[in-house]
C-alpha cells in the first residue's frame, strides 16, 4: 500500500498520538508509519490526535459534512483530557466504518486538517467550512485591507485535502505582499468595511459590507487578479458551498 498515492500531505500526521493499546501487535497494526493504525479485530482504521482545549476545532463538521459520515469517534476518546509534556490537551480518536481503501483515503484526508486553523465561517447565515491561512496585507481602492484569508474546504460528499493548493499559495503571495489594487466597487470608500477574502476552485472572492446597511457585496477574481465582477451572497454560496 503506497500512502504517497493516497494522501496529499506529509507521511507524519500532525499531533498524532500512539495510544498504549496500539502497541499490542495482536490487536493493532501500523499503517505506513504515519500515525494511522488498523484495528485487527474489525479491520477498521483508526487515528488518535491531540488538540488545544482553548481552540475550537470543528471535528464534527469535518467528519459529517466532508467525509460523508464515514468516520466516528471511538468510545471513551471523543474529548478525553490528558497531559502532554505537562500541557493540558484534548485527545480524540476517530475510526473508519470499515477496512476499505476508500475509508482509509477519507481518514487520511481528514488527517490533513489536524493542526490547521479550521473555522466554520458564517456567510449571511450559511456556515462554510474553511481553513484560515493568513491575514491580508494590501490596499484596495486606496483603503488598507487587513482581514482573514480563508480557503473554502467544503464538499457535500467524498474526500478532500486540507493542504493548500497551488492557487491558494499564489493567493497568499498576492494578498500579503503590501500590493495596491483597484476593484470595480460603486460604493464610496468611506462606506466600505472589508470582511474577508475566500479562495475556492482557482478563484478568490473579496467580501465586504456597506457600513450602514450591513449588506454583503462581493467581487470575484480569477487568480491572479483578473476581475470578473460583483456577485451577490447567494451566488457566492453556490460557488463555494460544494454544490
Amino acid at each position: 500500500m503506497n500512502l504517497n498515492d493516497m494522501i496529499y500531505a506529509d507521511k507524519t500526521i500532525q499531533n498524532a498520538v500512539v495510544l498504549d493499546k496500539y502497541n499490542d501487535p495482536a490487536a493493532y497494526a501500523p499503517v505506513g508509519g504515519c500515525g494511522v493504525y488498523q484495528n485487527l479485530q474489525n479491520g477498521c482504521f483508526c487515528l488518535c490526535f491531540h488538540s488545544d482545549p482553548a481552540v475550537k476545532f470543528p471535528t464534527g463538521k469535518l467528519m459529517d459534512s466532508v467525509t460523508g459520515h464515514k468516520l466516528h469517534f471511538v468510545k471513551g476518546y471523543s474529548r478525553k483530557k490528558t497531559l502532554i509534556d505537562g500541557i493540558e490537551r484534548i485527545l480524540q480518536e476517530v475510526e473508519t466504518e470499515d477496512g476499505s481503501i476508500d475509508s482509509l483515503k477519507r481518514l487520511l484526508n481528514f488527517a490533513t486538517a489536524i493542526g490547521k486553523d479550521m473555522v466554520v465561517y458564517d456567510i449571511g447565515g450559511y456556515d462554510l467550512l474553511c481553513r484560515k491561512f493568513g491575514e491580508t496585507d494590501c490596499t484596495v481602492n486606496g483603503l488598507p485591507m487587513q482581514v482573514p484569508l480563508y480557503a473554502a474546504k467544503q464538499v457535500p460528499f467524498g474526500t478532500i485535502s486540507y493542504q493548500l493548493l497551488d492557487f491558494e499559495h499564489a493567493a497568499y503571495q498576492e494578498y500579503t505582499g503590501g500590493q495596491a489594487y483597484e476593484v470595480p466597487v460603486e460604493l464610496p470608500p468611506a462606506d466600505i468595511r472589508f470582511r474577508s477574502v475566500i479562495t475556492c476552485k482557482g478563484l478568490s472572492y473579496l467580501l465586504y459590507l456597506e457600513k450602514r446597511t450591513k449588506s454583503h457585496f462581493l467581487v470575484c477574481r480569477h487568480a491572479p487578479w483578473g476581475v470578473i465582477g460583483e456577485i451577490d451572497k447567494d451566488e457566492l454560496i453556490s460557488r463555494v458551498g460544494g454544490y
